[in-house]
This record gives C-alpha cells, structure tokens and sequence, in this order.
C-alpha cells in the first residue's frame, strides 16, 4: 500500500481527491501548512506528495523548494487549477515529479499519474539493486564469463574465467582476448571471429596450460543493451568431466571384456523374462547370434516345460534375498542339459528393472556325481561283501567246533551202542552244543537284518561295538593271541543307520587286529566316552603303527600296506576300510583323528556330534505351552536358537530363513502337515523335523510324501532334539532327503 501526504487546504477538494484513489492501494494523510506537511513526511516516509498548486505560505513551488532544501526525496504531483498548466510545468521544471488539473474528465488520471510518479521515483534504487544482483551472479558463477565488445576486446570478467585461464584482470581488461592464446592454437582461431563463434553454439576444445592438457566448453551469446552490442563468453571447465567419461569408457569396455570372456554364461533379462543381452558364451552354447536371442521370453519357455513352480520358489527367494541360485533340468535350443543357475536383481531408483542370471552347464558334473555315487555303493558292498566273507570264515571256523564235537559223540554212541553209554551225560553234551550253534546263527541272523534295514533309529553306540567285538570271537586269532581291554562309559543313544556305524567299527577292530599280527605285543583297547557336544570313540592297538610315508593316504580308496592276497597266513587287504569308515560317517558329521605311534601302535579317535557344532536358528511350532518353553529354554544349551510360536497361521507370518524347522503334528487350525506343505511351497530345501505323537501311523504316509527330513516321537529329551538338529544341519546327513 502507497503512503501519500495530500496538502490541500480545501476540504472539498481533499474529499474528492480521497473519492479518487482506492482505499486498498493508497492510505492518506492530509495536511494543510508547510510545517506539519514537513513534519508528516518525516513520520510516516511517504511514498508520494500530492500537492494544490495555490498551497497556502508560498503555493506549491515555495513547499517544493522547502521539500528539496530539507533534503527529502519524495516525488511530487501537483494538483492545478484549469489555466494554471504553465506555471505547473515550471514547478515540474524545478523538480516535481509531474501535475495534473482539476477539470472534468482529468479526475480519473489520478490514480495513474501518482503511480507513474512512484514507479518513476523507485526505478533508479531497483536498477541498482537489479544491478548489483546480477553483478554478484556474473562475479560468482562457478562457470567463466568474460564480456566481450564487437572486437573481442574484455570489458569484464568473472573470477572463474581468471581461474580458468591463469590470467590476471590487468591482462584482461581492455584488450582482445585471443591475443592471451598461443597463435595457432584453436581457441584462438575461434575467439578471433566473435560472430562465428555466436552462430556455432557450444564448441568443446582443448588447449595446453601449465603442462596439463585441459578440455573447455564454450559459448558465445550476443547481447543487445542501449544500442550497443556486446557478446557474453561462456567457459565451463569440462575437464574432469572429460575424464570421467574417457575412465567410465574403459570401465565399460573393461566389463563389457569381462562380460564376453568370463568363461559363464550371461544372460541379461527385462522384468518380463525376456533376453536383453547375452554374452559369447551363451551364442558359443546355443549356436545362435545374440540378435536372434533378443526378446526370447525364457521364462515363458521353462513354464512350458512344466517348471513353472520351480521358476515362482526361485523367483520368491530372489525378490525376498535379492540373490538366487538353483539348478534345473531343461531343453533349451535343442539341447537337454541340467544347467546351474545365479541369478541377481537389477535396481535402479528403488525398481527391479531387470535380472542378471549367470549360467553353467554342469551336466557333466551331474553324471559324474552319479556315477561317483554308484562307485561309492559298489565300493561300499565290495568293502561289505569282504567284511561278510571274513566273518563267515571266522563263523566257520566257529561253527567246526561244536558240529565236530556233535558228530563225534553221534559216532561214540553208534559205535559203542546206545546201552554202553551214559545216554543223558552224552545228550547235555550235544544239547549244550545245538545250543552254541543256535546262538552264533541268532547273532548272525540279528546282525543281517539290522544291517538290511536301511532306516535311521535310535542306537546305543555301545551295544553295536559290544556286538562287533563279540563277532571277533569268530577270529581265532583275536580268540587265542589279543588281549582285549575296554571301558565303556554309558552313552546317550544317538540318531543313525545301524549299518553305518556297524561296518565302521567293524572295519576299525578288524584293521587294529591286523596291525597286530606279527607285533610282539597284541592288546586291543576300545573305549567310550560322552562330552557336551560329542561323543568319541577310541580303538587302538598295539601294532607297529603307520609310517609317515603311508599316513596321509589311508583313507584313500584301494589303498592298503597290506598284500591283496594273503601270504604265509598274513592278513591281506582291499584298500576299503578306512575309506568306507570315511564315507559312511562324514554324513553325520564324524571328526576321524589318528594318533600314530610309529613302532607302537596306532589308534582311530571318532567324534561324533550330538549337537550342532554351529549356532543354528530354528523355528519350533508348538501349541502346548510347556512343551514350547520347554525346549526353547533347553536347547538353547546345544547351541540352537529357538524362536517359537503356538500355530502354523503365526508360523507363516514369520520371514523365512531358518536352519530347521521343527513342527507338531497336532495344532490348532491348521494342522502341522498343512503347514508344511505351505513351507515346502514357499522354501523347497527347508529342514524339516516332525515331533509326532499317537498319531504317526495315520499321518505317516502323507510326512513321507511332504519330504519330512525327520521324525521324533514324543515325548523326546532335549540332547536328541539336539542330535536331530545336528544331522539335518549336517551336508549329505542320511536325513536330508528323508528318514
């Protein structure tokens, strides 16, 4: 709003002025002597003086005169009479802004006239500031802007342009700017011809400064002001930019190298599945050229080969982890292979837009696995089929003794006739006989069909050694020429298959007995014993030991320091012992140490985990509360980590990525199977470990069908939940695809 001081002594007069200008635009304050007029301008800063030519003490002229001696710069507008325009354009001379007279139809012009005034009052203060601004901007631009006359001459230059080119204002100022420049060189060719260079827009160059090469991006803009042309020179150092982009160049070259040659397959995917970009490798293995690639939908193709479902678990765990690897089995451009597959997402601005997938053939890999496989079985019936043929000598052996005395005392009492004898002392003879033999075949039919069932149960560690060490009795050697010592502290019974672990220590006495055959000392001692995590079992004996050359091969397959074929009665060997021992309990995470006493004797230390070696994180779904407490606070003893929940719907809410799960058959709402079936949808490889009641019989067939790792039937202690975990945590465990 406009601050104006009306002098105007008539009060009609002050009414139809006020009647002329707006309320909301202009606030008015009367006077109607000389000295309060003074006195108002200096209290309020008035923007304006309306001023009546016939003012009182002088009219308007004297005030005017008395406004500038006193020094206050306020435009004045003066308000005459019809006649009076003359002597108003004399005191417009002398220093007021402008007049206007009071006659019909001029009225209206008020309002303007005192605005022009202002307007024109203001304008040399904000062509100042407008100055000043524009001057800061040019003087602190971070580009370089030098002003330029027709003839390339410097009229002005910002302290970037002096930093650019190292040169001083002094050299600047008044003189061409090409003549800074080296002639010859290009920047000067062009700052020679000002108006080229404003019609060729931004030119990049180079040009030599202090020994350093540097790269410029300059523009000339022609400007027109108070009928003089004038031209403005842009210069933007651009050479880190330059080199930025000659770096990012090689990088991009240096990965688009290690894209093509890296030796794996690389497919570049959009968001929908379809190839963007492939490398070599890929065309090497398809046969064909990328541009045929282009906007192949791969993933449409593997869900027509039925892996759809693979594809959405894999897709799951990429969204969820950003990472995915897996493996699958397709025909992809008429080649059936099984092929391994990383995969990663590509972000930008917060959004997948795209998947970067790494592949590798490995179906060589997979039929050498197999057939690796194969070798392992066959070499582990040939190691049993050996064990077998040893023991039923000895069994043999064993069996001539009482068939002998039967036959004999048969042929005493035919020869001697049945009177002639005492029949009953003869009969409990053979009787005690028959029953020797009943024994040894009970053993041996025992150990059969223990061995066959190829079933992880609960075994007693001790029991199985106790009954290997009694099949020794079949040896006649171990029988007659090795003492035996043992000590077997009590065991908690662990986890397995049966066989496992009878073989193994099968394969272990038998190796310690012949270490001892010719040694001067024969004394074998087993023992047993638990700790916190594990439980170790020792076997030694006191043979002439391993020598350092033979120590880090014994547990290679067909390696052996004794003959394949026996000589002189000396024990003969496969080479298949240790190494079945190896393969038979790495599954269950077996530590095999050896203490060799070259010389002395040699002895086998296993440890056996009973709980997990690492921090495992479980899941346990549970619905009785004490039971759930239970063994969330018990196994967090064995190195596990419980997190625990009373139904399957709070188990579904819960992010994957546990080690193990751990699940009741019976929960409320969805049942423990349903759950597992959701799980296995979500996360194909999760460890399972079913805690089952009276119940089993009737969910069993459908826990087999859902891939259960494992099964307890309640109740169960803490230390074999604890041993369960660990063989599901355990790589290549007998549970890992099923009990």
């Amino acid at each position: 709003m406009f601050q104006v001081l009306v002098a105007e002594p008539d009060d009609a007069s002050f009414q139809r002025i006020r009647s002329y200008l707006a309320p909301e635009a202009f606030h008015i304050w009367r006077t109607v002597n000389l000295a309060e007029c003074v006195k108002g301008l200096k209290a309020i800063q008035a923007d304006a003086v309306l001023m009546a030519f016939d003012f009182p003490e002088g009219g308007a002229r004297a005030l005017l005169h008395h406004l500038l001696a006193e020094a206050l710069e306020v435009p004045v507008v003066v308000l005459g009479q019809p006649g009076q325009e003359e002597a108003c354009r004399r005191i417009v001379l002398d220093g007021a802004a402008d007049y206007l007279t009071r006659e019909p139809g001029r009225w209206e012009l008020l309002d303007p006239v005192l605005r022009r005034a202002i307007a024109h009052h203001r304008l040399p203060a904000q062509l100042a500031a407008s100055e000043q601004k524009y001057r800061t901007l040019f003087h602190h631009s971070p580009n370089g802007l030098i002003l330029l006359d027709t003839e390339g001459a410097v009229l002005d230059a910002n302290r970037a342009a002096e930093e650019i080119f190292q040169i001083g204002r002094s050299h600047l100022f008044g003189h061409p700017l090409a003549e800074q420049f080296p002639a010859g060189s290009e920047i000067r060719r062009l700052l020679e011809s000002p108006q080229d260079l404003s019609r060729s827009g931004n030119q990049t160059l180079s040009f030599q400064r202090g020994g350093q090469e540097l790269w410029l991006e300059i523009r000339l803009n022609p400007m027109e002001a108070y009928l003089h042309r004038h031209y403005l020179l842009q210069v933007r150092d651009v050479t880190q930019v330059r080199r930025a982009e000659a770096e990012l160049a090689a990088s991009e070259a240096h990965y688009r190298d290690i894209f093509e040659n890296l030796g794996t397959m690389i497919v570049i995917l959009d968001v929908e599945g379809r190839i963007v970009d492939v490398n070599r490798w890929v065309e090497d293995w398809t046969g064909q050229p990328r541009e045929k690639l282009h906007g192949f939908h791969l993933f449409q193709h593997l869900r027509d080969q039925g892996l759809g479902e693979w594809l959405e678990q894999r897709g799951r765990e990429l969204r969820e982890e950003g990472v995915m690897r897996g493996e699958f089995e397709a025909r992809l451009f008429g080649r059936q292979a099984v092929l391994g597959c990383h995969a990663t997402s590509m972000v930008q601005g917060g959004r997948v837009t795209g998947y970067r997938l790494a592949f590798q053939d490995i179906t060589y890999r997979v039929e050498l696995e197999r057939q690796r496989e194969e070798l392992q079985l066959e070499l582990l019936e040939r190691d049993r089929l050996a064990a077998m043929g040893r023991l039923l000598q000895g069994v043999a052996h064993n069996l001539s003794n009482p068939l002998t005395i039967l036959q004999s005392t048969l042929d005493w009492i035919r020869s001697e006739g049945v009177d002639a004898v005492n029949l009953a002392e003869e009969l409990q003879v053979m009787d005690q006989q028959v029953r020797r033999l009943r024994e040894m075949l009970t053993n041996m039919q025992e150990k059969g069909r223990r061995e066959a069932l190829r079933k992880v149960v609960r075994l007693d560690l001790n029991a199985i050694l106790e009954a290997e060490l009694k099949f020794l009795q079949a040896n006649p050697f171990f029988k007659h020429e090795v003492k035996l010592e043992t000590q077997l502290l009590p065991l908690p019974p662990i986890l397995g298959i049966y066989s496992d672990f009878s073989q193994s220590f099968s394969n272990l006495l038998n190796n310690a007995l012949d270490a001892m055959f010719d040694s001067p000392a024969k004394t074998l001692k087993v023992s047993t014993a638990c700790r916190q995590q594990e439980i170790v079992i020792e076997i030694q004996d006191t043979g002439h030991g391993i020598s350092p050359e033979a120590l880090p091969q014994i547990f290679d397959p067909f390696f052996s320091t004794k003959p394949n074929v026996s000589v002189d009665g000396r024990p003969a060997g496969t080479g298949l012992g240790l190494h079945a021992c190896r393969m038979l309990l790495d599954p269950y995470g077996v530590k095999f140490e050896v203490e060799n006493r070259p010389g002395a004797g040699a002895g086998f230390r296993l440890r056996i985990p009973i709980q997990p070696r690492r921090g495992v994180r479980a899941l346990l779904v549970e619905d009785e509360s004490a039971v759930r407490l239970g063994l969330q606070s018990g196994l967090r003893a064995f190195n596990v980590n419980v997190t625990a929940v009373e139904s399957a719907e709070a188990a579904l809410s819960l992010a994957n990525g546990f080690d193990v799960y751990l699940v009741d058959t019976s929960l409320p709402g969805m049942s423990g199977l349903d759950y597992i079936a959701q799980l296995r949808a979500r996360q194909p490889e999760a460890k399972v470990l079913l805690l089952a009641g009276a119940d089993f019989p009737q969910v069993e067939p459908r826990a087999r069908t859902l891939g259960v790792n494992l099964v307890l039937l309640k109740p169960v202690t803490f230390r074999e939940v604890a041993q369960a975990i660990a063989l599901l945590d355990t790589p290549n465990s007998p549970v890992a695809a099923g009990w």
